[in-house]
């Protein structure tokens, strides 16, 4: 369940998505493309909070995971599968356009930012935005960012909605990824030619070969019929 289904119980996934889709009509009505902008990155937010530095310029991009409305300000977080940052935005320091940008954003859209870093009160890393861009606009809504996904088969089908929503999830899949590229790497620095082979196509014989398996079940209830007794009966 997303978070604006746990906010609205009688809102329906479709519901949510046509909002999402006025949305979208009314960043056109902008003149904003929300789809395919060009967004020239300096960092990430992992390297961005693994090296902070207060008062640096710093563009980067991300999926918006959650935002903290204050009115005038705003505090949300950007990141993707290897980390996240958080960014401020106030009414004053952008302009219109910008404003009515951000007040049509949704958790799970794509955005770049560019601003200045500094250290909120609590000593959390932050860029303060002067510039927004959207990079593209999600339709469908997150899973609840507090619960995440509680349906282990829905985790499994639907791997990319638990990698955006579940930090160990997203974790272990790049250690994954760096292992992996790290064996082979390993390998090719020693000549090693890494080959495909395919795996299964000459064990199963091909359906003209196949033979007619009869399957006999026995059933041992007091009301079982008799061996010879009709179906029909």
């Amino acid at each position: 369940m997303s978070e604006q289904q746990q906010a609205h119980p009688n809102t329906t996934e479709s519901e949510l998505i046509a909002v999402r889709r006025d949305k979208l009509a009314k960043i056109r009505e902008l003149g904003i493309a929300p789809y395919g902008a060009r967004f020239d990155a300096t960092t990430t937010p992992a390297e961005l909070k693994a090296d902070f530095q207060e008062d640096r310029q710093v563009a980067v991009a991300g999926r918006l995971l959650a935002i903290r409305d204050m009115g005038k300000s705003q505090f949300f977080v950007i990141g993707d599968v290897r980390g996240k940052i958080q960014g401020f935005l106030h009414r004053n320091e952008v302009d219109e356009t910008t404003w009515n940008l951000w007040k049509l954003l949704d958790r799970g859209d794509w955005v770049g930012i560019t601003g200045t870093t500094f250290l909120t009160r609590t000593g959390e890393p932050t860029v303060k935005v002067s510039g927004l861009v959207i990079l593209s606009k999600s339709l469908r809504p997150l899973p609840d960012k507090w619960h995440g996904l509680a349906d282990k088969e829905v985790t499994y089908r639907k791997r990319h909605l638990d990698l955006i929503s579940n930090e160990e999830s997203a974790s272990l899949f790049v250690t994954r990824s760096l292992m992996i590229a790290e064996i082979r790497r390993f390998l090719q620095d020693r000549g090693y030619l890494e080959v495909e082979t395919p795996m299964l196509q000459d064990v199963a014989p091909p359906p003209s070969r196949l033979k007619r398996t009869i399957t006999r079940w026995t059933c041992r209830s007091r009301c079982a019929l008799p061996r010879n007794s009709s179906s029909s009966a």
